[in-house]
């Protein structure tokens, strides 16, 4: 319950790392939550009290209030750059420490002839055009990630798995993204955009998942509430409205209500249709192509999971 309420007071961070890491630690609760609402042990007004805390958020549109405000902040960066010798020479310096761990490619003039003449035609003739170039990155990275919210995520998974990773993602939207594939004179002007991007596809992604997995959490807790108050769980998730849910939530990965049903002996199935956007009829099962499972998301649907029964926990006791 104070986990969920921490995660709420991060909602209008607005810097992005802020929150992947609350995306991070949102996974953390919700496994604590879902132990909390399998045992069993919980009374209706704890439920509806965890219920509460989790409610209301939104990871997915918090995360791209951060992308836009890392946007506003590249614009007033470059303009100190352009503005301040000091500045410059402190950004040149965390340029120099990203290259040094492998983070970035170093500088192509480097030393003295950097930090006198480089740096001083650079923000005399190029600094435009480099603050640009950043702007443009973070423009296709908004616009991706505003194509999926509008959308779902299956319907842009597919422009981005064609391609190796996210790094290969931002590339071919630039045509020039690495500096491997820049020439010498844009090698020297795109002295600070030249370095490697790290923001991609992924973000969006991790968002959109912890947002669904967010909302599975409200939705199985409104189940259990209503199995403790009815004695049964609902045939369909639009029962549960109004009296425990104020709507039936999205599936962030085919922009349709959570899927869920009554199996034959009654236990409840709730899931997501997963980043392939295809209804497997709730099967978590691996895909082939998956070496292990990590997480929900490893499997053909995402399945808000139940309790291992005592055979399979003496079969993964015996795997070990």
């Amino acid at each position: 319950e104070d986990a969920g309420r921490l995660l709420r007071l991060q909602t209008n961070s607005p810097l992005l790392i802020s929150q992947l890491v609350r995306v991070a630690s949102a996974t953390i609760a919700w496994n604590a939550t879902w132990e909390a609402v399998t045992s069993g042990k919980c009374t209706e007004p704890q439920l509806a009290r965890l219920q509460a805390a989790w409610d209301g958020m939104d990871f997915n549109l918090d995360m791209s209030r951060a992308m836009e405000m890392e946007r506003a902040m590249t614009l007033d960066h470059f303009n100190l750059l352009a503005d301040s010798a000091e500045k410059r020479a402190k950004a040149l310096d965390d340029l120099a420490d990203m290259a040094e761990i492998g983070f970035s490619s170093p500088p192509l003039i480097r030393g003295t002839a950097l930090r006198k003449v480089h740096a001083a035609v650079w923000s005399f003739a190029w600094v435009r055009q480099d603050e640009l170039r950043s702007l443009n990155r973070w423009q296709q990275v908004i616009e991706f990630d505003r194509a999926a919210r509008t959308n779902s995520w299956s319907t842009v998974k597919e422009g981005v798995s064609a391609l190796d990773d996210d790094i290969g993602w931002i590339a071919e939207a630039l045509s020039d993204s690495e500096r491997s594939k820049m020439n010498f004179y844009d090698r020297v002007r795109y002295l600070f955009s030249g370095v490697t991007f790290s923001i991609g596809s992924h973000t969006t992604r991790k968002a959109m998942e912890a947002e669904t997995q967010r909302r599975m959490m409200v939705v199985a807790l409104a189940l259990r509430r209503h199995q403790i108050r009815h004695g049964r769980f609902p045939e369909r998730l639009d029962t549960l409205v109004p009296e425990f849910l104020r709507e039936v939530p999205v599936d962030l990965m085919n922009n349709k209500p959570l899927t869920y049903r009554l199996a034959e002996d009654g236990s409840p199935l709730l899931y997501s249709v997963g980043e392939d956007g295809r209804d497997d009829g709730g099967d978590a099962s691996l895909p082939t192509a998956t070496k292990e499972y990590r997480k929900i998301w490893d499997g053909k649907d995402a399945v808000w999971p139940s309790p291992a029964s005592d055979e399979e926990s003496q079969e993964a006791a015996n795997r070990k």
